[in-house]
């Protein structure tokens, strides 16, 4: 019903910087003979702009899984068969999608979470938000400054004073304080918590950024992906809450940064991932639930 050759163009795909790369684009075109046009954002901006009514003419919104959430509840998005994957096969897909509740077990709560955003029905035929990067976060530092880093709370630490970035996406940062206050025994806590918090867990960590804030602790906040690469290259910080592709990013400037493994403390709070999702009713009524798909 929805041929590639069918639809509005050229596909309209909506993003943050790092989820939608030029390379990507251009092997879509390759591969399809489609035209992709590609809108980069923040995150946030990107979650607003298809709330606020983009939804109609758009084809494809891609980002992470803690902002997937109100697009799905409002309807936004459109479940894709499995069978219309034409490249689905589970043999080479990790048990981490396929099984999220036996697989990461050790995340509790969050593990049913993943699940629920990953599926759009129980018996598991239809993808409410196929994924295609994920990752645990962790925090990436310049070994010509710091030591080594293994909790959290080397994003408050008194020794990188004035020299430590954090990303200003409260669904992120305020898990990863969170965890700072399990490991110094603040807070009483599971880590299947970690994401869906108490009125008093919020609270202590809201408390926690303001006050080291108003010290002067972060050299600055980031919000776009290109920020933080930009601040630890530049070695205006030394450590920050960055992504993996972020530390990676940064050593392509000649500036050595080494990614935590947090190993004395909590890690894998938030398996995170990010998704493509056919925008409702944008993807249908501009004929391109096919092409989506094409891009999954």
């Amino acid at each position: 019903e929805y041929g590639l050759d069918t639809g509005e163009r050229p596909v309209q795909w909506i993003a943050y910087p790092a989820a939608a790369r030029d390379e990507q684009v251009s092997k879509y075109e390759e591969l399809t003979g489609v035209e992709l046009n590609t809108s980069n954002n923040t995150i946030s901006e990107t979650q607003q702009r298809v709330l606020g009514g983009e939804n109609e003419s758009l084809d494809a919104a891609t980002v992470p899984t803690d902002s997937i959430g109100a697009l799905i509840d409002n309807d936004m998005t459109i479940p894709m068969p499995i069978d219309q994957l034409d490249n689905w096969n589970p043999d080479f897909v990790s048990d981490a999608f396929l099984n999220p509740t036996e697989r990461l077990s050790g995340i509790g709560a969050q593990a049913e979470a993943l699940s629920d955003i990953l599926y759009a029905d129980e018996d598991r035929t239809e993808l409410e938000f196929p994924p295609y990067i994920y990752n645990f976060d962790a925090i990436g530092y310049n070994p010509e400054f710091v030591d080594d880093v293994s909790l959290w709370s080397a994003l408050i630490d008194d020794q990188y004073h004035g020299e430590t970035i954090i990303g200003e996406t409260a669904a992120i940062t305020i898990p990863e304080i969170l965890m700072h206050l399990l490991d110094t025994d603040q807070i009483d806590a599971d880590v299947g918590q970690l994401n869906n918090p108490t009125r008093d867990m919020m609270d202590a960590a809201v408390d926690t950024l303001v006050d080291n804030k108003e010290a002067g602790q972060f050299r600055s906040t980031w919000e776009g992906y290109g920020e933080s690469v930009t601040l630890l290259a530049s070695e205006e910080a030394v450590l920050g809450d960055v992504w993996q592709p972020a530390a990676l990013d940064v050593r392509r400037e000649d500036t050595p940064c080494t990614y935590a493994t947090m190993d004395d403390g909590i890690q894998g709070y938030r398996f995170w991932y990010t998704g493509i999702a056919a925008l409702n009713p944008g993807a249908r009524d501009r004929n391109n639930l096919a092409e989506v798909h094409a891009l999954v």
